[in-house]
């Protein structure tokens, strides 16, 4: 995989650590192996080119300009995660070029559990470890985890 996809030691500490359903926000090659790890991978997806390569369990929702930021549209995506079910949250998208504070102005839409890992890629990236530091202020109890590959690196809030 290259610097745009989920590392493996990303993936080999999901398959480790992680069971039941996974939501992840964006998908890519990496799909490919999540869905190895997992009962139920649920990928909400904007781009059309990515969606239901890997499974059938895609969620089509586009992007929609907000005051001050673009992100995935919030009425259709409350709408598509009625019902479902998941024991984690993989934050890996919208693409970079559209950022993923939206997540966090969003933050309602999810059905987080105190339990619920939260694990956010590209912490390479400053907007993605603002992300993940705003996530720790929110839940100052939760533990933290880094996972680090050669040219990336992800965390989790546990």
């Amino acid at each position: 995989m290259d610097g745009f996809n989920i590392s493996i030691e990303l993936i080999q500490w999901m398959k480790d650590n992680l069971d039941g359903n996974l939501l992840e926000l964006g998908s890519g090659e990496g799909t490919k192996e999540l869905v190895k790890c997992f009962d139920n991978v649920y990928s909400v997806e904007d781009q059309e080119a990515y969606q239901n390569l890997y499974h059938s369990n895609y969620l089509n929702v586009p992007i929609k300009k907000y005051v001050g930021y673009h992100w995935y549209n919030r009425e259709i995506l409350k709408e598509k995660l009625k019902g479902i079910e998941y024991n984690a949250i993989l934050v890996d998208g919208p693409t970079g070029s559209v950022q993923r504070q939206g997540f966090i102005k969003n933050i309602d839409l999810f059905n987080i559990k105190h339990t619920i890992p939260i694990i956010i890629d590209d912490m390479h990236r400053v907007h993605e470890q603002k992300m993940f530091n705003a996530l720790c202020e929110m839940f100052p109890y939760r533990r933290v985890k880094h996972i680090k590959c050669k040219d990336k690196q992800a965390s989790i809030l546990l």
